[in-house]
């Protein structure tokens, strides 16, 4: 994925900014992943593998796998003696493991799968590593959601086509950078999950953890809890 390849640093960068990632997403996935020691944890589209080594952090095994060379080199030199946590230049479509998976988690990547197809094939694929009874946790934008043309926390989604866009990163203390996206209903997301196999569908509105709300102010997250267009949907083998 070349465009991610060259973006690679500015969104590493970012995330480390981001008061979304730091005060939203981050702690919320933690609590909905609620990692144990020894289990084995999938990270898709792992990025600089911030999120992994949190997780590996709370003693689970953690593998991560991302289509961007870039990326995987990038948490590979910020992860260099970690002995829990493994990561491959992969694909939902060519991703194998020797052992099965406790738990899975995919957070702000499924707009990136560029086609309804792939996106199938996420699901596919991680149903199919999972355990029995195996969980797996997702966090992305609804196409029914999303705030086109206005600024949403240095976030400016913007429509090309049907269920496509471009998505100009703008968070301050960071470089500017945009890739394309495509968008999915939260029916299209359902629809894929059972067709993959799942069988229990939950979701959950993503909102600011008390420390974000202490440390930036009811204020600056009022829209943010009001017109989220992100939703967790937890699923379960």
């Amino acid at each position: 994925m070349v465009q991610y390849d060259s973006v690679a640093r500015e969104y590493s960068e970012m995330i480390t900014v981001d008061p979304v990632k730091k005060f939203a997403q981050r702690p919320q996935l933690l609590k909905l992943l609620s990692p144990k020691k020894k289990e084995l944890i999938l990270d898709i589209g792992c990025g600089n593998g911030a999120i992994a080594r949190m997780v590996a952090e709370k003693g689970a095994n953690v593998v991560g796998y991302d289509s961007s060379i870039e990326q995987i080199l990038l948490a590979k030199s910020k992860t260099p003696a970690a002995k829990n946590i493994e990561y491959f230049v992969s694909t939902p479509y060519t991703f194998t493991y020797l052992k099965t998976f406790d738990k899975a988690f995919t957070v702000m990547v499924l707009m990136y799968a560029g086609s309804e197809e792939t996106l199938q094939e996420f699901f596919n694929s991680t149903y199919k590593l999972l355990k029995p009874k195996g969980l797996f946790v997702v966090l992305d934008v609804l196409e029914e959601k999303i705030p086109f043309g206005k600024d949403f926390y240095g976030r400016l989604f913007v429509r090309t086509a049907p269920n496509k866009g471009k998505l100009l990163f703008n968070v301050p203390d960071s470089k500017p950078f945009a890739v394309d996206i495509i968008t999915f209903s939260k029916q299209k997301l359902e629809s894929c999950a059972k067709k993959a196999g799942f069988s229990s569908i939950e979701w959950k509105n993503l909102l600011p953890e008390k420390e974000g709300i202490k440390i930036l102010g009811k204020e600056y997250w009022e829209v943010f809890s009001k017109q989220n267009p992100r939703e967790w949907m937890i699923l379960k083998k």
